[in-house]
């Protein structure tokens, strides 16, 4: 490839056989948290980007990137390129080609040996398979391939990509960039492509004009490990896990979602802030069925795994006329009607204000603090107007929820009682 640089050394090698260099993939505007989690539980410097975090750890410590909960993705980096000069201008099939022939600048042996590693810690030894998956065929003392002692891994190509600007947009598709680049690894390496029946998913994530490539070490994305029974607005456990991070628990404190759905927040909480009481409820007649189910499949995980089991308290009430009393609840949580899959935008400009209200009656003076999280920006700042008295906004997090730009509101309870 022209004008490219050499992007591996010895010294880069042996580094990678002491450490691992990680990139996991988080809900865009939520790359701070994220990586407040991992400065807590693996005490490592985080580089955030857009929509994904990057963290170095020693590779004896790679068992432990198992815990993190706000991740929804992790894989370990192959090359992290900072430029490589995808212009608007330049001809598409130069830029394609280029990708194709970016495997051959690879090095890959590092990445997949921690790929190796990861999958047997998770398995504990179990998968006899990965021990006869190699990243080449062994050679006999001839020169002839020994096919036979080793199985080559059958692979995909995941392409993931955003721009900042109209500039800078590419001129090709994921599609494209992923058949281009999948095409070169099964030229250089000999392995074999299989969309559906893979060993290994390899990732292309492009930004701009920065090209990051990796191996995934997760089969399927975290958000889905709390829930069982879905709704039609089922929130991410990642992204629970987020808000509660945001909320700043505190031991014995007391956590409400009103408006709980299949449960994501309150099984959050009690999961991971086991010191604290949680309360959920709905007024839809599905919801504390669902939450049920839930805390019932994370509880039958607990005792598989000999862990303590979680306790949700969960009710069917109207969440504007709460059945508790005043000064009751330390933190809400809860994850508003957008007005788009449930309810509407016009029953909002009632509904919110109303919400926040009860929420001032029931909540902690002081003390007390609300999470919440809503796509309908208009009926919340209007809500926010009604009740200031009552709540100050601390600080708003922008994200993005499948192509949704919603707000996360962190909001601090007054020390104004309501009569």
């Amino acid at each position: 490839m022209a004008g490219a640089k050499e992007w591996k050394t010895q010294d880069d090698d042996s580094i990678l056989d002491e450490f691992c260099n990680i990139c996991a993939t988080v809900t865009i505007g939520l790359e701070s948290l994220c990586a407040i989690e991992c400065e807590q539980k693996l005490a490592c410097s985080v580089t955030p980007g857009r929509g994904r975090i990057y963290f170095t750890i020693p590779r004896k410590r790679l068992r432990e990137i198992q815990h993190l909960r706000s991740v929804e993705n992790l894989f370990v980096v192959v090359e992290d390129i900072a430029d490589f000069k995808l212009s608007v201008q330049e001809n598409v099939e130069m830029i394609l080609q280029r990708l194709y022939h970016l495997p051959e600048q690879l090095n890959l042996k590092p990445a997949f040996d921690i790929w190796k590693e990861y999958k047997d810690l998770c398995t504990g030894g179990k998968t006899k398979a990965l021990q006869h998956i190699e990243i080449s065929a062994s050679e006999s003392s001839t020169g002839e391939n020994i096919t036979n002692e080793v199985t080559l891994p059958r692979f995909r190509v995941t392409c993931t990509r955003n721009h900042s600007n109209s500039d800078l947009k590419h001129a090709f598709t994921s599609m494209q960039a992923a058949a281009k680049f999948g095409g070169g690894i099964n030229d250089t390496y000999g392995w074999t492509v299989d969309l559906e029946d893979y060993d290994i998913d390899i990732l292309l994530n492009i930004v701009d004009n920065h090209v990051v490539v990796g191996i995934s070490l997760t089969e399927k994305s975290l958000f889905r490990r709390n829930i069982v029974n879905f709704g039609p607005t089922t929130l991410k456990s990642t992204l629970a896990y987020c808000m509660a991070l945001a909320a700043e628990i505190c031991e014995g404190d007391v956590i409400c979602d009103p408006l709980c759905g299949g449960g994501s927040i309150p099984i959050e909480c009690a999961k991971e802030w086991p010191c604290s009481f949680n309360i959920a409820g709905d007024n839809f007649h599905m919801a504390p069925k669902r939450t049920q189910d839930n805390v019932d499949f994370v509880n039958k995980q607990c005792y598989s795994m000999t862990t303590k089991q979680i306790k949700v308290d969960n009710l069917q009430w109207d969440a504007t006329c709460l059945p508790l009393k005043t000064d009751a609840i330390d933190v809400f949580i809860s994850d508003l009607p957008f007005g788009k899959k449930n309810g509407s935008m016009k029953k909002n400009w009632q509904l919110y204000p109303d919400l926040l209200k009860e929420m001032a009656r029931v909540c902690r003076t002081k003390t007390g603090r609300a999470v919440l999280l809503t796509k309908d920006k208009k009926a919340m700042a209007r809500a926010y107007g009604q009740s200031v008295k009552y709540w100050r906004k601390k600080y708003t997090y922008w994200i993005n929820i499948g192509g949704l730009q919603a707000a996360i509101y962190l909001l601090q309870r007054t020390s104004i009682p309501i009569h």
